[in-house]
C-alpha cells in the first residue's frame, strides 16, 4: 500500500471465504476479488477500519473507552479490551475477554483514574487489576459527576436516578432522587439543581432538584405545543454550556427568557446532530446517514465542514442505542450492530469521485408498460421519438457506490420549461400527459457529503394525428369552407337585418297612427266633455233663471198680496156714500191684482220652461203620476228646484205648516215608503 502498511483480509473481518481465485483493481483502485463461491468487493481507500465482524464477532458494540493504554469495549456479551493503538493480526485483531463482567453493558466511563461500567446487574468499578461493585443498584445506563460538586456521582439506571458518594476511597449510594421514575438512560444537567431527561414518548422533561433533600420540587415536559414538531427519536447533547436537543424535526435548544424550544442557528440543521460531542474547537455529530466535523473559530464562525457517509451494509446501528466515542482528535469508536468501528478523521476523499449519477431505464408507462431505454456498458444513448399515444414516462436512475453506501438525494427538471424539484430520495419518476415536443430530463445527485453528479436523458413526443401537418391542411380547407358559409350566413343577416328594420319602421307608422287616432278620440272626447260642461253650465243657468224668475213671482205675489191686504184696511175705514166711487175702484183694484196673482198663463210657461231645463221633467211626472193635482205638480217642481219650505209657501199660496203637510200627502200619492227620500225619488226621474 502507499503507506506501506500490510492489512490482512480474510473471513474474520469480512470475507466470504479465505479461497481466493483471482485479484484485480477497478478504475478507482479499489480491489475485486474472484472467490470459490463468489466476488467479494474490498474498498481499499476509506476511513473506516472493522475490528471484527460477523461471525467471528464479540458481540454488538454498546461502548468504548480507552484506559491506561487499553480500549475497553462494551458488548452485548461483556467488556472485552484490546491494545492501543489496536494490532492487527494475520487473523484479526487481538481481542481480550474479561470474564467478570459478562453480560450486557450500556456505557463505560474513566472518572478519578478509575474505570466506571453501567452494567445490567449494576455500577462496577475496575482499577485495572480489581473490579468492585456499588452495592445498592441494579440495571445501571450512565453516571456523571455532579455539576459543581466532584464529590458526587448521578448514576442513571432501570429505576431512577441515585446520587453518589466518595468515602474512604469507596463510591457507595447516598440517596435515590424522588420525585420522578423514568429511565435515565440520557440526561444531562443545565445547572447543579436543574436537569433535561430524555423520554421518546412524551419529550423532554426538565426537573428541579432539591439537592439536600435529593428530591423533585418541580417537573415539566415539553412537547409540541412547546416549540418542537416533534419527539421522536430525541436525544439532548451538551456542548460547553449549550444544551441542544436533537429530534426528526430537527436541533432545538431551550430558550429560558420564553420558556420554550427554538430551533439552533449556531449548528446547521443539515449538519448530523443525533448526538453531539465537542473535541477543542471541533464539534462531531451522528446520524444514521454519517459523521460530521464542524470546526469552529473563536467568535463561534464555522471554518471548515467535513462529512463521512455510513455504508450500513458494512456498518449497521443498534436502533435507539447510536453512539460514538471521541478517542483524540483524529480517531473516533462506532459501536454498531456486528461489534467496532474506527473512523480516521484525518482522511481526505481523492479530488476525483468516480462514483457516477446515469439513468437505469426509460419506460412508457401509459397505456401498458415498454421500454423505450435501458443503460448499456458502451454508454451509448439515443434520443427517442415517441408517439403521442405514449406520453407518459418513467425515468429510473441510481448512483454507482460500490465503495460505501451513501445517503442520496436527487433532484430532476423537465426542459425547456420546467424547474427544478425539492430534493427527494426516491429513484424514480414519472411523467404524465406530456405534450409534442423535444424535451431532456435532467438529473442531479446531491450527497451527503455534499458531492454533486450530473446527467441528462433527451426525448421528443410526437404530436398526435390531429396535430400533424396533413392534420393542419385538413383544418385550413375547413376554415375555407366555413369562412365562405360565414359569408353568405353575413349576407343572409343583412337582408334579414334590411327586412327586420322595415318590418320594424311599418310597426312604428302603426303605432304613430295608433297613437294618432288615439289622440284625435281624446280630443273629442275633451270636447264633449266641454260641450257637456258647456251645456251643464247652460243648464245650471237657466234653472238659476228659472229660481229667480219663481223668486221674483213669489216676491210679487208678496207684494200683491201685502197691498190687497192694504187695500181691505182702507176700504173698512172709507164708509158712507162718499166713498162708494173710490171703493168701487179699489174692488177693481183688487180684482186685477188678483187676476194677476192666478195668472194660467205664468204657471203654464213656468212648466215648459222647467220641462226644456230639466228634461220633460213636469211632462214625465204627469204621465208617471197622471192622478198628481196642479199644486203637487208644482211642489214636485219646487222641490226639484231645492227649494225650502218657506220659500214654497208664497208660491203656493198656504202657510209654511199646510207646505209640510202637503209634502207628505204627496208621498202618500206617490206611494213611496217610509226609508226612500223624496227628493231622491224626483231626481230619478229622467
Amino acid at each position: 500500500l502507499q503507506n506501506h502498511k500490510i492489512k490482512f483480509y480474510n473471513e474474520r473481518n469480512g470475507l466470504q471465504n479465505n479461497t481466493v481465485l483471482s485479484i484485480a483493481f477497478d478504475k478507482r483502485n479499489n480491489l475485486w476479488l474472484g472467490l470459490d463461491n463468489g466476488i467479494d468487493y474490498i474498498s481499499l481507500d476509506t476511513p473506516f477500519t472493522t475490528l471484527y465482524t460477523y461471525p467471528y464477532s464479540s458481540g454488538a458494540g454498546y461502548t468504548s473507552v480507552i484506559y491506561k493504554g487499553f480500549l475497553y469495549l462494551g458488548t452485548n456479551s461483556g467488556v472485552y479490551r484490546t491494545s492501543w493503538p489496536v494490532r492487527f493480526g494475520e487473523l484479526s485483531a487481538e481481542i481480550e475477554f474479561i470474564p467478570q463482567l459478562s453480560g450486557q453493558v450500556w456505557d463505560l466511563k474513566e472518572i478519578d483514574g478509575k474505570l466506571f461500567c453501567m452494567h445490567d446487574k449494576g455500577l462496577y468499578i475496575l482499577d485495572g487489576k480489581t473490579i468492585e461493585s456499588v452495592p445498592g443498584l441494579r440495571g445501571m445506563w450512565t453516571c456523571t459527576k455532579s455539576p459543581g460538586n466532584p464529590s458526587k456521582l448521578w448514576a442513571g439506571g432501570y429505576e431512577g436516578m441515585y446520587v453518589l458518594e466518595k468515602v474512604a476511597d469507596k463510591w457507595r449510594v447516598k440517596a435515590k432522587l424522588e420525585g420522578v421514575n423514568d429511565w435515565f438512560k440520557n440526561f444531562e444537567f443545565e445547572s447543579p439543581e436543574v436537569a433535561w431527561i430524555r423520554n421518546t414518548s412524551e419529550g423532554p422533561l426538565r426537573i428541579e432538584i432539591d439537592t439536600v433533600a435529593c428530591k423533585v420540587t418541580r417537573s415539566r415536559f415539553y412537547t409540541l405545543r412547546d416549540g418542537l414538531k416533534s419527539t421522536r427519536n430525541l436525544y439532548i447533547s451538551k456542548l460547553g454550556k449549550t444544551l441542544y436537543f436533537s429530534t426528526d424535526s430537527g436541533l432545538y435548544t431551550y430558550n429560558a427568557g420564553k420558556d420554550k424550544m427554538e430551533l439552533s442557528s449556531a449548528i446547521p440543521q443539515s449538519f448530523p446532530h443525533s448526538i453531539l460531542k465537542q473535541y477543542g474547537d471541533s464539534v462531531i455529530g451522528l446520524d444514521r446517514n454519517g459523521i460530521g466535523v464542524l470546526k469552529f473559530n473563536k467568535e463561534g464562525r464555522v471554518l471548515s465542514s467535513k462529512m463521512f457517509p455510513i455504508n450500513h451494509k458494512q456498518m449497521d446501528f443498534i436502533r435507539y442505542y447510536e453512539t460514538f466515542q471521541l478517542i483524540n482528535d483524529s480517531t473516533v469508536i462506532i459501536p454498531n450492530e456486528y461489534g467496532f468501528s474506527l473512523l480516521d478523521l484525518t482522511y481526505n476523499k481523492p479530488k476525483e469521485d468516480n462514483n457516477e449519477l446515469f439513468i437505469k431505464k426509460v419506460y412508457t408507462s401509459f397505456p401498458k408498460d415498454i421500454l423505450l431505454y435501458s443503460a448499456n456498458f458502451m454508454g451509448m444513448e439515443a434520443v427517442p421519438e415517441i408517439e403521442y399515444k405514449n406520453n407518459s414516462l418513467r425515468f429510473e436512475y441510481t448512483l454507482h457506490a460500490f465503495d460505501r453506501e451513501k445517503s442520496v438525494m436527487y433532484r430532476y427538471r423537465l426542459s425547456p420549461n420546467g424547474s427544478w424539484s425539492e430534493p427527494s430520495a426516491s429513484e424514480s419518476k414519472e411523467f404524465s400527459n406530456l405534450r409534442e415536443g423535444s424535451y431532456t430530463f435532467e438529473l442531479e445527485s446531491i450527497d451527503s457529503d455534499g458531492s454533486v453528479s450530473q446527467t441528462s436523458f433527451s426525448f421528443v413526443i410526437l404530436p398526435p394525428w390531429y396535430r400533424s401537418m396533413w392534420a393542419y391542411f385538413v383544418y385550413f380547407m375547413f376554415l375555407v369552407v366555413i369562412a365562405y358559409f360565414v359569408y353568405r350566413l353575413d349576407e343572409w343577416r343583412i337582408r334579414r337585418k334590411k327586412l327586420f328594420e322595415l318590418a320594424e319602421k311599418e310597426k312604428a307608422m302603426r303605432l304613430k297612427e295608433e297613437q294618432f287616432i288615439k289622440t284625435t278620440t281624446l280630443q273629442e272626447n275633451e270636447i264633449m266633455r266641454l260641450n257637456n260642461e258647456k251645456l251643464q253650465y247652460e243648464l245650471k243657468h237657466k234653472s238659476q233663471e228659472m229660481a229667480n224668475l219663481t223668486i221674483n213671482f213669489v216676491r210679487k205675489n208678496e207684494i200683491l198680496t201685502d197691498i190687497k191686504e192694504d187695500l181691505f184696511k182702507v176700504m173698512e175705514e172709507m164708509r158712507g156714500e162718499p166713498f162708494v166711487k173710490v171703493k168701487r175702484m179699489l174692488v177693481n183694484v183688487n180684482s186685477r191684482i188678483d187676476s194677476n196673482m192666478q195668472s194660467d198663463d205664468l204657471l203654464k210657461r213656468f212648466e215648459e220652461q222647467f220641462d226644456l231645463v230639466h228634461n220633460n221633467f213636469m211632462t214625465k211626472l204627469s204621465e208617471r203620476h197622471p192622478d198628481l193635482t196642479l199644486s203637487e205638480r208644482k211642489m214636485c217642481a219646487f222641490l226639484k228646484m231645492d227649494l225650502s219650505s218657506k220659500e214654497m209657501a208664497p208660491l203656493l199660496n198656504i202657510s209654511v205648516r199646510g207646505v209640510e203637510a202637503m209634502r207628505y200627502r204627496l208621498r202618500k200619492r206617490i206611494g213611496l215608503e217610509r226609508e226612500i227620500n223624496l227628493l231622491e225619488y224626483l231626481n230619478s226621474i229622467e
